[in-house]
């Protein structure tokens, strides 16, 4: 993934290890980024890799459930 450096995104984009973060509105930083991915078929394979654990670790089902229910119980405190 490569993405803009913004909220939300910081949570799912590891920057260099799982997709690249590029400050918002620079569209030659994006270039750049895809140029590089484009580019690097190891990287390519290894930032694919890191991704799909990322996934399964952070946002899987189970996961996110958890989450919810704990920020409902925080808000009925």
């Amino acid at each position: 993934m490569i993405a803009s450096d913004v909220d939300g995104t910081r949570e799912a984009v590891e920057n260099g290890v799982n997709g690249f973060l590029v400050p918002a509105s620079n569209p030659q930083a994006m270039a750049d980024a895809i140029l590089k991915v484009a580019g690097d078929p190891s990287l390519r394979e290894t930032i694919s890799r890191n991704a799909i654990r990322t996934i399964r670790e952070k946002f899987d089902v189970a996961s996110m459930t958890k989450e919810i229910e704990l920020v409902y119980e925080q808000l009925g405190k």
